[in-house]
């Protein structure tokens, strides 16, 4: 484990679900019963900088809000999978992405 930097400059893209990675685990629910998904801003910041740098981002959730959608769009993330029951599908999808 001690060249863990090196073994880093083979990361060629990164991929995140939403729900208890990209927010908090616990979320306050609305009156219909929906999350509240929160956002970190410090992972906003670290995704624009890694898009910026030339990294693929993906986003796979099985969530399919309107609010999600416009938070990682604004950060620049282009491959969203909205509504994903099957996150390997669209992880496997995003793998074939050209880098």
């Amino acid at each position: 484990m001690a060249f863990f930097k090196e073994e880093l400059m083979n990361v060629k893209g990164f991929a995140f679900d939403v729900d208890g990675v990209l927010s908090r685990i616990i979320q306050p629910l609305t009156a219909e019963g929906d999350p509240v998904r929160t956002a970190n801003i410090r992972d906003g910041f670290a995704m624009v900088h890694a898009i910026r740098t030339g990294y693929p981002l993906a986003i796979i959730t099985g969530g399919n809000t309107t609010e999600v959608r416009k938070r990682y769009q604004k950060l620049g993330v282009t491959h969203l999978y909205m509504g994903s029951l099957d996150k390997i599908t669209f992880f496997e999808d995003f793998l074939k992405k050209p880098v």
